[in-house]
């Protein structure tokens, strides 16, 4: 015997019996867990979600945290060394200004041409190989400082394009 999920709706008349005219069959509703708890227990993959998740982010704060702490370095390679609070300022903004359209280029990709996990993997393969680029040769890219600034403003570029902003998708 097949078993059915759906449930059967009757309308009851004043007089107290069905009305079989007005009977509707309609699918089944899952109904959501009473509890957190359970609702964690009945997620599919939870495991795996949360060590994809948790791995994406512990990479990225490596990555971008590690990335501001050596901005000093980068900067005074680019610029040579910040005379005043305002040249710090203004170098600093510089890089900003080469991240932020990275926000802008994910937006116009996601859904069009590509899926956040994809725009995300993206970001982390381009932030890895910049990175690799710049430790491997950050003397002699230190004599060609265009060049260092437009690879080190392109790891910020695609942290923002990549894993900063499928955050939010």
């Amino acid at each position: 015997a097949q078993h059915s999920n759906n449930i059967t709706i009757s309308k009851v008349t004043d007089d107290g019996k069905d009305d079989q005219e007005k009977e509707k069959t309609l699918p089944a509703v899952r109904l959501p867990p009473a509890s957190l708890l359970q609702q964690i227990r009945n997620e599919p993959d939870l495991l795996r979600k949360f060590i994809g998740t948790a791995g994406c982010w512990l990479l990225f704060d490596i990555l971008f945290y590690g990335n501001s702490l050596f901005q000093p370095v980068v900067l005074s390679a680019a610029f040579g060394t910040a005379e005043t609070v305002l040249a710090t300022i203004r170098d600093s903004t510089l890089i900003s200004l080469m991240a932020l359209p990275g926000y802008f280029v994910s937006v116009l990709m996601v859904g069009k041409h590509q899926t956040p996990k994809a725009i995300q993997l993206q970001g982390f393969l381009v932030m890895g190989v910049l990175y690799t680029v710049i430790g491997v040769y950050f003397s002699s890219l230190a004599r060609h400082r265009v060049f260092l600034l437009a690879l080190y403003g392109m790891t910020f570029f695609f942290s923002n394009y990549g894993p900063n902003s499928t955050t939010f998708m």
